[in-house]
């Protein structure tokens, strides 16, 4: 069976994230969302629906999957929309259906079908396939699921999944210098991670994972749950409960409740709690993000659709790739940094992508050729090397989101 993975139009909710990726690599506080799909559902082979301008570079990431190519007219394709919060319904479906075709619907989006390959053979975009499936749902077995089973927004995010437990290893001794808080069990240390003496573990809240060539340096306190990602450094402050990162980042201050996708910076004093963080993030010392309102109300954000209310009374920022700030910034609750924006004082607005403020508060727009070198340093300070495909998607991302920057002028 060829697993299907699409992503709809409710990408558009999840900018600034979801402009340089689709939707199935963010993450939960489980992991990528991609990863649950794959490890969940049977499949002998996987294609993703993207947008057009993500093809080529989801190609390079995910080496082995097809992107916006219809399955073997012979071949049964299982569907499932990449922000699918809970897999176990489809799961109890597929067993409930004996094999036979289903579309099923929640909120008018397609959660999840099972179709011959030969219905699926002009799909070649997500929209055309979400069409397909639209026509079908009269024509096969109908389902409607009441309630909210697909991911809407991304600060939903932030609560969902538990992080998963790892195989039990032996891992590094502990230095007996190191407080651990709680059961000792709920630490999952990998190989070649280093914890230096007179750091605090407290694990009473929930686990804490830190994975495969972490560092940790004294002082540094970690609440759990808490997931630290490939070789990252934590270096002192106090990170948790709820952070889980992707690899390589750099972590100190204050975090809390937060997600961070990978390769980011958050390690100088300051505060970041209750946000979401892409890749390439640079967030400088002093910064702080406010993530409660002075009025204790729900915090509300400015999407594609209207203003809508998140029903969090917490909330912080929703923070692009390559997005930075300057020293001392100070960012209201609920805003967006979109990606490729340069930030400094008092952030009381979103920025739209590739956009600076001035030292007086103004919004330019920024260059898209000093963004370019300005990435291909930051990669090569981690050694990774800005490819082709990838600069081919910052150039269009600047056409993409060229609207937004509409009355923005260049410095």
């Amino acid at each position: 069976m060829q697993l299907i993975i699409l992503e709809d139009e409710s990408w558009r909710n999840f900018k600034p994230l979801s402009y340089t990726r689709p939707c199935f690599d963010l993450m939960n506080r489980e992991g990528r969302l991609i990863d649950q799909l794959v490890g969940t559902i049977r499949h002998d082979g996987l294609t993703g629906y993207v947008r057009d301008y993500l093809a080529e570079i989801e190609e390079e990431r995910h080496q082995g999957i097809e992107f916006n190519k219809p399955p073997p007219r012979d071949d049964e394709a299982l569907v499932i929309n990449a922000l699918v919060r809970e897999l176990s319904i489809v799961d109890k479906l597929l067993k409930k259906s004996e094999g036979r075709e289903f579309v099923l619907l929640n909120n008018g989006r397609i959660m999840a079908a099972r179709v011959r390959g030969a219905r699926l053979e002009e799909a070649h975009d997500p929209q055309t396939l979400i069409s397909l499936l639209n026509e079908l749902a009269s024509k096969v077995d109908g389902y409607v699921i009441d309630g909210s089973h697909l991911y809407s927004y991304p600060w939903e995010l932030l609560d969902a999944g538990e992080p998963p437990r790892p195989p039990r290893e032996s891992g590094p001794p502990i230095d007996p210098r190191v407080a651990v808080m709680g059961e000792p069990s709920e630490l999952y240390i990998a190989e070649n991670v280093v914890i230096e003496p007179f750091t605090v573990l407290d694990v009473r809240g929930g686990p804490i994972i830190i994975e495969e060539g972490c560092r940790v340096s004294s002082g540094s306190i970690i609440m759990g749950p808490s997931r630290i990602g490939r070789g990252s450094e934590v270096l002192g402050g106090r990170v948790g409960p709820g952070v889980f990162t992707g690899p390589v980042c750099k972590l100190s201050g204050e975090i809390e409740h937060t997600i961070i996708l990978g390769y980011s910076n958050k390690r100088h004093f300051g505060y970041i709690g209750h946000s979401l963080i892409g890749e390439w993030v640079n967030i400088a010392a002093g910064t702080v993000g406010s993530n409660l309102k002075n009025t204790y109300g729900e915090v509300r954000v400015n999407t594609d659709s209207g203003r809508v209310s998140s029903g969090r009374q917490f909330l912080g920022q929703l923070i692009g790739d390559h997005a930075r700030t300057s020293v001392g910034t100070s960012i209201m609750c609920g805003r967006k940094l979109g990606c490729f924006t340069m930030s400094m004082g008092l952030v009381s607005q979103d920025l739209p992508p590739f956009v600076g403020v001035s030292p007086e508060g103004g919004l330019y727009v920024l260059e898209l050729w000093s963004e370019i070198a300005t990435a291909e340093r930051m990669m090569s300070r981690r050694s990774v090397q800005m490819t082709d495909s990838y600069r081919r998607l910052i150039q269009i991302l600047y056409e993409v989101t060229a609207p937004e920057r509409g009355g923005i002028t260049k410095k």
